[in-house]
Parts: structure tokens; C-alpha cells; sequence
């Protein structure tokens, strides 16, 4: 209990699957998010006014946090209820609770893409037909342990440069952030999916900091990627050029690791956008060393390249070559690597 109050991770419980005995209905309003938002149980949209109140179940839905689900002639259920589609919890960093948002666990949610496409919200819950934006990944120990390995770090400037490529809920970004003088550094989050990014931005406000730059586009694409939702559509641009060669004191990534063949619908269909690493599972991985190599101040010291996966073998005898071939050397400015690994 001791160690587990030191780590950065929240203590998880279990959510319920189906067929499961839901617990009793909550009598009280912190009864009724903790079963919404930690335990993912739908509750009946009456209870859920009568204890939060009509104008927070609509902000949930609003944010695409839950929705409503009407059972019109199903005798199991004539009561409409309402469904979460998050976990809610807190984080400790630098002594400090965050609250972070971020889809349920695709086992749990059973779905890799959400309904509809108001760009208002961070996702729509109204119309259920599937669009292009994919759940969001979810919070799991590989996040929260690099969360952890920040901890060495007492101090981050308010000059320092943020870069969270793949960011998902934003949880690495925020993690640096908090750790910086009022949480002042500049930091920028890039993603692939629309609803990560609101999520992100979502996380930021909730929390009380500036919200970040938000940019979209795949680092796998060499054309690039644009800010995204700015006042003013702009065609995108190189990744160095829009996110400043030689400028980010840190970057951090936990990144798409799962080998899923492009080529096969059925198959690439089952995983979501922060899960697919590419026909080889390294594409992802080979587009941010390269990257990296590119972004990073050479010039600063503290300059860092962070990255947990769970995909790397570091046993192959190739494995030491391709990352070295990815990383684009400046032989008057040399890089240090250094690979952990889980013991067996």
C-alpha cells in the first residue's frame, strides 16, 4: 500500500462486463460517478437526474462523454439509460491529483470507432452511424510508468519545448507540463484522430492549463500534418517546418505497437488507430526516431527522447542496427541511448 501511494497510478478497479450483477443503484451524486466513470455501469438516465442533476447529463453527452440509450420495446428494459463511454480518475504527479478522461478499454467498450461527427464535441453520442475518429487510447500501466520515469526530472522550464507525439488523452503531456513552472512550458500534442485531440484539450482545461498546440496528421505521411481546428484552413505542412527542427527539449511517446497488415480490412478493422504499428508493428516507431533525431535541440543537454512500447524485442541481434540506421547522426552533436527492459 505504501509503494502504491508513492507511484503515479491510480489504484484501478475492475469494470464490469456483461452478465455481471450490477452493483446497487447509487443514492448519492459520488455514488453515481463512480459507477459511471470508474466502473463503466450504464444507470437509468431517471436516477442519473435525480442525483446529477438534468443539465450535467447533458454535458456529458455534449462532450461525448456518454450517451442516452433508449430500449423502445425491449421488455428486459423500458427505462432509458445512460451510458458512459470514459473512465474519469485521478493521477498524482509531482504531489500533485490530475484528473484525466479517456475512453474505456476496448474490451470493455467493444467498439474501435465512435458515432457521428460534431466538431464541437469530443465526440458525438447522438448519431451512432461510424465515422472516421477512433477511441481514444486507453490509460495503462506502460503510460503511467513513463509517467513515473519523469519523476527524476525536479524541474522543467517555463523555455522548455513539450512534444507529445501520438498523444492520446494527453496524459504524457500533461505529466511534463505540471512539472514545469505553473505549468508554463510550451507544449505541442500531435495525433491521427480527431476525438484524442479534443480529449487532450478536454484534459488541459479541466485541469487548468493552457491548452497545448493540438496537431493532426500521421508522422508515417511525408506530407505532413496542420493545426488543427484553427479559424483558418491552411494546407499542411512538412513535420519539421510545423513543429520547429532543433527546438523540443522533450519528446514522449508511447506508441502504436501491434503488427496489423494495411492490406486487410477485416483484420485492421478490429484495432483502433492507437493500437496499429503497421504492417511490421515498427512503422510508428521508425517514423518517430527519425523524427526525433530531427526535433530535438541538439544544442541542450537535457534535450530527451522518451519512449515506452511494448513491441521492441531488445534481444534481437538487429534490433541495436535498424535504431541506430533510424536516428539521422550529427557527428559533432552525439546521441546517447539507453534501453530498459523489463525483467523476465
Amino acid at each position: 500500500a505504501a509503494k502504491a501511494k508513492r507511484s503515479s497510478a491510480p489504484l484501478y478497479l475492475q469494470p464490469l462486463r456483461a452478465g455481471t450483477q450490477p452493483p446497487p443503484i447509487p443514492k448519492c451524486p459520488l455514488g453515481a460517478c463512480i459507477q459511471l466513470l470508474l466502473l463503466a455501469v450504464c444507470l437509468p438516465e431517471k436516477t442519473c437526474i435525480q442525483l446529477l442533476g438534468g443539465e450535467f447529463i447533458e454535458l456529458l453527452e455534449s462532450l461525448g462523454l456518454a450517451y442516452v440509450s433508449h430500449y423502445d420495446g425491449d421488455e428486459r428494459s423500458s427505462e432509458s439509460l445512460l451510458v458512459p463511454y470514459v473512465h474519469v480518475f485521478p493521477v498524482t504527479v509531482c504531489n500533485e491529483t490530475i484528473y484525466l478522461a479517456t475512453d474505456l478499454h476496448p474490451n470493455v467498450l467493444s467498439l474501435t470507432a465512435f458515432g457521428g461527427n460534431q466538431k464541437n464535441c469530443v465526440s458525438s453520442s447522438i448519431d451512432h452511424s461510424v465515422d472516421e475518429s477512433g477511441t481514444v487510447m486507453y490509460i495503462g500501466p506502460d503510460s503511467l510508468a513513463l509517467l513515473d520515469h519523469w519523476s527524476c526530472f525536479q524541474h522543467i522550464k517555463d523555455s522548455d519545448v513539450i512534444l507529445d507525439i501520438g498523444c492520446g488523452s494527453g496524459i504524457q503531456a500533461l505529466g511534463l507540463a505540471i512539472r514545469s513552472s505553473g505549468g508554463k512550458a510550451k507544449v505541442k500534442c500531435v495525433d491521427i484522430n480527431e476525438r484524442a485531440l479534443r480529449v487532450t484539450r478536454f484534459n488541459f482545461e479541466c485541469n487548468g492549463f493552457d491548452i497545448p498546440t493540438l496537431i493532426l496528421g500521421n508522422i508515417n505521411s511525408p506530407s505532413g500534418g496542420r493545426m488543427f481546428e484553427s479559424e483558418v484552413v491552411t494546407p499542411p505542412k512538412l513535420w519539421k517546418e510545423l513543429l520547429g527542427k532543433n527546438s523540443a527539449t522533450y519528446i514522449v511517446s508511447n506508441p502504436p505497437f501491434l503488427p496489423v497488415p494495411a492490406h486487410d480490412p477485416t483484420i485492421s478493422s478490429r484495432y483502433g488507430l492507437f493500437s496499429s504499428g503497421g504492417s511490421t508493428g515498427e512503422e510508428f516507431f521508425q517514423s518517430l526516431i527519425r523524427l526525433a533525431s530531427d526535433l530535438l535541440d541538439r544544442h541542450d543537454t537535457s534535450a530527451t527522447l522518451a519512449v515506452v512500447s511494448e513491441f521492441m524485442n531488445p534481444n534481437d541481434e538487429d534490433f541495436d542496427i535498424r535504431l541506430t540506421s533510424w536516428w539521422n547522426k550529427d557527428e559533432e552533436i552525439p546521441a546517447h541511448a539507453l534501453l530498459l527492459t523489463n525483467a523476465e
